[in-house]
């Protein structure tokens, strides 16, 4: 039997799908070896005649190493590269459009600022996603706690040192020519998006929780609500509510497949009410703000509900005073969008109103196609890791899609929300995201249901 799957591994060039596949046709022959013993065959005589039954190892390595190749979702990749030009001849359009206003209230130079950091943004997304699709998320799973405390360490001590104990003074060069100037404090806001990298921590995390039971769910728990915490403690609840739902789903799934020993249904039960309401006691108790809806309404959606038509450009114009001819010219409501509007979700409202509220159903339709077939994708996985880790990603995928679409519509208004692989920012992001479902799906038919991601070394992992 040894001899026979030795030979048969050696057709199989793909090395991380030999563990399964011996597993597999070990488990197999040594079934059909107590067939052969229970109809009186001795041990023997039974291995033998499994393993002949198996067939010709070089012909069956030749067939798995077929099966167990890695793959790549072509449809997924097809579509983020359609979006990916789509997105471009926008920006491309929209551009060209704004400037022919320059000299009136626009900055020529800003618009075509936005326009190259779009294309510039889609090509470093489409190469972070192809990169992303070499790299083995199980392999990443495996120092995903590692990962997590440091990042935690790292922010907490942040948090501490430059927001309570005014390090904001701090000057740091900013450019070749050291004249533009940032404080630390800026640099820390923006690494702020960072902490959304523990949704794909998450999964890798839970999983080495595996058989454990109270006290795994204490820990779990405790892992969604300090990097939450901190970006509440920052104020940035949109980011925390987004990244407090992605773990949450992440944390569902592993329940449903029992990795914790603990009651589904009343965890459940008992987890998701509180998460809700957590977000609405931090706002209205900690920061003291007005009622959320007060913040969620939008301040040009009355604007943009009024002037939009279901086809065709907007009939509204507002008469500006033109500093170059020194009069009046009408200019279009979509135009008044800012620069900065360019890069969320505000790129929504232009195209509803330049081109009608179908066309910006139309973008969002192509944007939740996409999402679909990542869904798609990863419902073919038989490993439970990258179900877990899969369910995460697609569904900051689709928090932020739906977010930016009422944004964008103008039914509410949520600072820095983005329309994924259509706004400026957030665009690397998406595909990184998606590239992480990509290498999900290589891996389909290579890892079995469980994977050991466990470090194997003197120390007891915690």
């Amino acid at each position: 039997m040894e001899e026979y799957i030795k030979k048969l591994l050696e057709q199989v060039r793909f090395q991380k799908a030999h563990k399964a596949i011996e597993d597999e046709i070990r488990a197999h022959i040594e079934d059909q070896i107590e067939d052969n013993m229970s109809e009186g065959m001795d041990k023997e005589t039974a291995e033998k005649r499994a393993v002949e039954d198996m067939g010709n190892p070089v012909d069956v390595g030749i067939e798995l190493d077929k099966v167990h190749s890695p793959k790549i979702a072509w449809s997924v990749v097809i579509a983020a590269l359609t979006v990916a030009v789509f997105g471009m001849i926008l920006h491309v359009y929209l551009a060209k459009e704004f400037n022919s206003y320059h000299g009136l209230f626009f900055d020529k130079q800003n618009y075509k600022e936005v326009e190259c950091r779009y294309i510039l943004g889609s090509l470093l997304g489409i190469f972070a996603m192809f990169l992303i699709y070499f790299i083995d998320y199980a392999t990443v799973s495996k120092y995903a706690k590692v990962l997590g405390t440091g990042m935690t360490l790292l922010f907490v001590s942040g948090y501490f040192l430059i927001e309570k104990l005014g390090n904001n003074h701090i000057i740091l060069s900013h450019g070749l020519d050291n004249k533009e100037l940032i404080t630390l404090g800026v640099v820390w806001k923006k690494s702020l998006p960072l902490m959304l990298l523990f949704i794909l921590l998450y999964p890798g995390i839970l999983y080495k929780y595996r058989e454990q039971k109270s006290k795994a769910i204490c820990k779990a728990l405790l892992w969604i609500l300090v990097p939450c915490g901190i970006l509440f403690l920052d104020h940035e609840w949109v980011q925390a509510i987004i990244l407090e739902m992605c773990m949450l789903v992440e944390l569902t799934i592993s329940l449903r497949k029992e990795w914790i020993r603990v009651p589904k249904i009343s965890t459940l039960v008992l987890i998701w009410p509180f998460f809700i309401s957590l977000p609405l006691f931090v706002i209205s108790f900690v920061y003291k703000y007005k009622p959320l809806t007060f913040y969620l309404q939008s301040f040009r959606g009355n604007d943009i509900k009024t002037a939009a038509r279901m086809f065709g450009k907007s009939t509204v114009v507002y008469d500006l005073i033109s500093y170059v001819d020194d009069g009046v010219v009408n200019i279009p409501i979509g135009l008044l969008i800012p620069v900065s509007g360019m890069k969320g979700s505000r790129i929504l409202s232009y195209i509803s109103l330049s081109w009608g509220i179908f066309a910006g159903l139309v973008v969002v339709g192509i944007i939740a196609g996409m999402i679909a077939l990542g869904v798609k994708a990863t419902s073919k996985i038989k490993n439970q890791l990258g179900v877990v880790l899969g369910s995460g990603c697609i569904t900051f995928l689709i928090i932020n899609t739906i977010i930016g679409m009422f944004s964008g519509f103008g039914m509410i208004e949520v600072p820095y929300s983005f329309l994924p692989f259509v706004s400026g920012n957030g665009i690397v992001v998406s595909y990184v995201f998606l590239g992480i479902i990509l290498s999900i799906y290589k891996y389909k038919d290579i890892y079995a249901e469980h994977v050991d991601i466990m470090i194997r070394d003197n120390v007891k992992d915690t």
